[in-house]
């Protein structure tokens, strides 16, 4: 190509720039500038962001973790993979799907999977499922209102309070199948920073009152890792069998 043309086609990529950039200014716009993301205004149900003094603590210990915040999804879905394989997966209900990381790999697995988050948003992360049943609602109007099949695996990850966890599983254990499995999470904090709400929180205690007032009706595990995942099964034998011996 030839200098004259070199320059010549130089000359129409700057005008065109210049157009367009009197366009944008135009329209009130900044070509260079990206518009700012507009935050919707937060909930009651939304919890307080973790403060700058917190952050910088937790970082400097979870750089000391093997393992990362949603590590936990492997060790519910190697469960439900169990259920399945025993045919003992009909219904999936997970309180608090946030981006459905957890849900996603667990759904496929099971007949009916219902998700419930109290952020009609989060719909758009587990809407692919096609056995999905989604509820847009906070975890105490779900549990008051619904009246369908008994659960065979529940995933607790709502609110990391004690109190909002302790009502969760108060109230979604009645709902649960004889045998059935509840799965609560962040339940073995890694050390004191991870007791802020935005993170674990103190849901630890709901799976020590399990464990200290209701032995006689359920059999309880906690993992020590993962941020803690206790595993809460409900029956009043070790063997189902047995149970339904009785039954007769």
């Amino acid at each position: 190509m030839s200098q004259n043309r070199r320059d010549s086609a130089k000359a129409k990529t700057r005008k065109a720039k210049t157009q367009g950039r009197d366009r944008a200014e135009a329209d009130g716009r900044n070509a260079r500038v990206k518009p700012k993301r507009v935050y919707k205004p937060k909930d009651r149900f939304t919890p307080k962001r973790v403060n700058k003094r917190t952050m910088k603590e937790v970082k400097k210990n979870v750089k000391g973790l093997a393992f990362g915040k949603r590590s936990h999804v492997s060790v519910v879905k190697m469960i439900a993979e169990g259920l399945r394989a025993v045919g003992q997966l009909s219904v999936y209900l997970e309180l608090g799907t946030a981006k459905g990381a957890c849900f996603n790999q667990v759904a496929p697995l099971a007949d009916v999977a219902i998700a419930v988050d109290h952020d009609p948003d989060k719909y758009e992360y587990v809407y692919q499922n096609k056995n999905l049943v989604w509820h847009a609602s906070t975890t105490k109007e779900f549990l008051k209102r619904y009246r369908g099949d008994p659960f065979d695996l529940v995933f607790v990850d709502a609110g990391h309070e004690f109190e909002s966890s302790w009502y969760d599983f108060q109230h979604v254990a009645p709902l649960v199948r004889s045998n059935g499995i509840i799965l609560l999470h962040d339940t073995y904090p890694p050390n004191e920073n991870f007791l802020h709400p935005d993170l674990s929180g103190d849901t630890w205690k709901t799976a020590w009152k399990i464990r200290q007032e209701l032995s006689n009706k359920y059999e309880i595990v906690t993992l020590p890792f993962y941020f803690g995942i206790s595993i809460v099964r409900k029956c009043r034998k070790q063997l189902e069998w047995h149970e339904n011996e009785e039954a007769k």
